[in-house]
């Protein structure tokens, strides 16, 4: 299987914003339900969720070689059987 890290990457970041969205909405914050109907999360699970993906982040960061973490050139590389391709990120 061949990925982007990027999309690794960012969904791992993008999954603890949506915990923190969820964390608000059972604090009482927030209401992500159109009907008003009540949470099917609690506040720790949420906390959890949010460590959960902050460590894959993390780790998905440490794999990359320290070379292209600070110069961003290209390189592809095998992490669990999964090759993944990273490039410098373009806006």
């Amino acid at each position: 299987m061949d990925l982007p890290f990027y999309s690794l990457y960012y969904a791992a970041r993008e999954a603890q914003i949506l915990w923190k969205k969820r964390r608000q909405h059972a604090q009482g914050k927030i209401n992500l339900n159109v009907d008003g109907s009540g949470c099917e999360w609690d506040e720790d699970e949420c906390n959890e969720k949010i460590k959960e993906y902050a460590k894959t982040e993390r780790w998905l960061w440490e794999q990359l070689p320290e070379r292209a973490r600070f110069e961003g050139s290209g390189i592809d590389y095998v992490v669990d059987s999964i090759r993944v391709r990273y490039e410098e990120y373009e806006e």
